[in-house]
């Protein structure tokens, strides 16, 4: 808690001293706060979905295969 305070201490100091200088940039996580973020969830929740997708397929084609093998007790 304190570090978080301390650190919010420091970006405040930080603004304050952008607004001395005209020509001084605001910093890099002020202008592209949560677009990384977006794209890592987003990109998770896709390897979610293709993995869930590749095991139904898995299930459906062993069931297929193994419905298409000949029965060694019955000999069908």
């Amino acid at each position: 808690m304190l570090a978080e305070n301390h650190s919010q201490e420091q970006l405040l100091r930080e603004a304050g001293d952008q607004e001395d200088d005209p020509w001084r940039l605001p910093p890099r996580r002020v202008i592209h706060s949560r677009e990384k973020g977006k794209g890592t969830q987003w990109f998770y929740q896709m390897l979610v979905l293709l993995f869930i997708l590749l095991l139904i397929g898995l299930f459906l084609w062993g069931d297929h295969y193994l419905s298409q093998m000949e029965n060694p007790v019955t000999g069908t």
